[in-house]
C-alpha cells in the first residue's frame, strides 16, 4: 500500500470511528450490554457440559452455512437442484452437500418437530438465497423504486435468522413453545439487524454495497448512515418487545437474553468484524480466566 493509500484508510478509519463509535456504543448500551463476561472454568465447563451437544450441532451447522454462503456461486450446478435432491431422499453429488442434508435434518434430534420444521424451512431459504446471488439475473437487475420490499426479502432468506432464534430454546431444557413463541419474529429480525449495526463498518470499509442497509438507501433515497440509524431504533424496539414476553418465565427469559448479549460479544470479539479498529473490539483472551477457549 502506498503512503497516499495508507493516508486515505487512515482518515476513512478515522472518520468511520467518529461517527460509528457513538451510535454503537449507545446501540449495544440500550440493550443492556456492557462487555463480554469473565467466566471462571467451572462455569464454562458445567454450562459446556448441560448444553454440549446442542452446542456442538450449532458450530457444525454454523460452518458448513458459511462455506454455503462462500462456495455457491462456484458451483451453482450442484446447489440449484439440491431442494430436488433433499425432498426426495436421493444423495447429494459432494461430500460437503451431503453433510448440509445431515446436519439439516438432524435437527429434529434436538429440537420440538415443529421448531425443527423452522429450522429446516430458514436451512432451505439460505440455500436458496445463495443461489439465487451467484444467479447472473440478479447481477443483471435493473432497481426500481418500486423494490423496496426486495431488500428485507433477501436480508431474510439469506440470514438462517429463524434457525438462529430457535437454537436457543432447545427442547431438553426449554420444552414449552406458548413460552417463547410470541418473541421470534423480532428474535428473527434481531439477528439479522443487530448483524447489520455491527458488521457495517467492515462491509463500509470494503466498500461493500450489496447488502440491506445499502439497499434499503437505494430504495428509500436516504443516506446509508441516516439508513443504519433507523436499524438501531427499529433493533432496540424488537429487544424491548422480545424481553417483555419472556419476562418472569423463566429459564427462557435467562436463555433469550443470553443470546441477545452473546450475539453483541461475538462481534465484539471477533477479528472478522473489525471493530477493534474503531475503538470497540474486546480481548478474548480475557473472556475465560484469561485464555482463549
Amino acid at each position: 500500500m502506498s503512503s497516499s493509500e495508507e493516508g486515505q484508510d487512515t482518515e476513512d478509519r478515522l472518520g468511520a470511528e467518529a461517527y460509528l463509535r457513538p451510535l454503537i456504543t449507545s446501540f449495544i448500551s440500550n440493550i443492556g450490554y456492557t462487555t463480554a463476561p469473565v467466566i471462571s472454568d467451572g462455569t464454562y465447563w458445567s454450562a459446556l457440559h448441560q448444553h454440549a451437544i446442542n452446542t456442538v450441532y450449532v458450530g457444525i451447522y454454523t460452518w458448513l452455512a458459511v462455506v454455503i454462503d462462500d462456495v455457491a456461486c462456484r458451483s451453482l450446478e450442484d446447489f440449484e437442484p439440491f431442494h430436488e435432491r433433499f425432498a426426495s431422499g436421493k444423495p447429494q453429488p459432494t461430500v460437503f452437500l451431503e453433510a448440509w442434508a445431515g446436519i439439516i435434518q438432524s435437527a429434529f434430534d434436538y429440537w420440538d418437530p415443529m421448531v425443527a420444521n423452522f429450522i429446516v424451512a430458514a436451512s432451505l431459504d439460505l440455500h436458496n438465497a445463495c443461489v439465487l446471488e451467484a444467479r447472473s439475473e440478479l447481477r443483471r437487475l435493473v432497481r426500481t423504486k418500486g423494490g423496496q420490499s426486495l431488500a428485507w426479502y433477501m436480508r431474510s432468506k439469506s440470514g438462517l435468522a429463524d434457525a438462529y432464534a430457535y437454537f436457543t430454546f432447545p427442547k431438553a431444557v426449554y420444552p414449552d413453545i406458548s413460552c417463547f413463541l410470541e418473541a421470534i419474529p423480532d428474535m428473527s429480525a434481531y439477528f439479522c439487524l443487530a448483524n447489520d449495526v455491527l458488521s457495517f463498518y467492515k462491509e463500509e470499509k470494503a466498500k461493500e454495497k450489496d447488502n440491506y442497509i445499502n439497499y434499503r438507501a437505494y430504495y428509500e433515497g436516504n443516506d446509508p448512515r441516516t439508513v443504519l440509524g433507523e436499524v438501531i431504533g427499529q433493533t432496540q424496539n424488537a429487544v424491548k418487545r422480545m424481553r417483555v414476553v419472556v419476562k418472569g418465565r423463566e429459564p427462557y427469559e435467562q436463555a433469550l437474553n443470553n443470546h441477545i448479549l452473546g450475539y453483541v460479544a461475538f462481534h465484539t470479539l471477533s477479528d472478522r468484524y473489525m471493530l477493534s479498529e474503531i475503538g470497540l473490539g474486546e480481548d478474548a483472551f480475557s473472556v475465560v480466566n484469561g485464555k482463549v477457549l
